[in-house]
């Protein structure tokens, strides 16, 4: 059923608007020799769709386009989860605020999903919210609603946020890879990857202090 609220209205190209533009580099491929000579060579975000329908053009392309579409807001959707189930919200409720956040999740008048469906921002959104999920799992390993994250990295006993030997271990290996992930698809996603880390960072030194 989530899927049908992407699926139904399909790709967004009303004109004129800047998924023409996430279009035309998808398939400006086409006409490079290397994968190096496209002008967004190292987004790889519109290499993936290119990879997989670079045999179709037209409107049988736009088809499968739909699918893509579908599968990758999918996908932003599961990282959202996850992500309200790090925060210790149960399954239901973490179901709920990700069918409100698919619906009315957007900027100004548009939707995020379906303005940015094709283009790289979204692989950015991908990873800055998978960052920060990550970062408040680690946080808030040991706490009772812990148990609600789901990763085998997260430790049952409650220690310092700055234990290093377990940071650097848990978290620092997955921060590695979506850093780059993030900066190479969309740089803003960096910044709300950094908003998200330095909310939790205060959010868990604010918490110590408690009397």
């Amino acid at each position: 059923l989530l899927a049908l609220i992407f699926y139904i209205p399909g790709v967004y190209l009303e004109w004129p608007s800047d998924p023409w533009e996430h279009l035309r580099r998808i398939n400006e491929w086409h006409a490079t020799a290397t994968v190096g000579a496209h002008s967004c060579w190292y987004k790889s975000a519109y290499f993936i769709p290119y990879s997989l329908l670079s045999w179709a053009t037209g409107l049988k392309q736009l088809f499968w386009l739909d699918f893509y579409y579908t599968g990758i807001c999918l996908l932003l959707c599961w990282q959202y989860y996850r992500l309200s189930r790090a925060c210790g919200l149960g399954e239901r409720a973490s179901k709920i605020f990700v069918l409100i956040q698919a619906i009315l999740f957007g900027n100004n008048i548009f939707s995020f999903y379906r303005y940015y469906g094709i283009s790289s921002s979204i692989y950015a959104q991908i990873g800055a919210v998978a960052i920060t999920r990550i970062v408040l799992e680690f946080a808030t390993r040991g706490t009772p609603h812990a148990q609600h994250c789901g990763s085998p990295a997260i430790e049952p006993i409650r220690k310092s946020f700055w234990h290093w030997p377990t940071l650097f271990a848990s978290i620092l290996p997955a921060i590695v890879c979506l850093v780059p992930f993030v900066a190479f698809n969309h740089q803003q996603g960096i910044g709300i990857a950094a908003l998200g880390v330095l909310a939790i960072v205060i959010w868990r030194t604010i918490e110590w202090k408690r009397s």
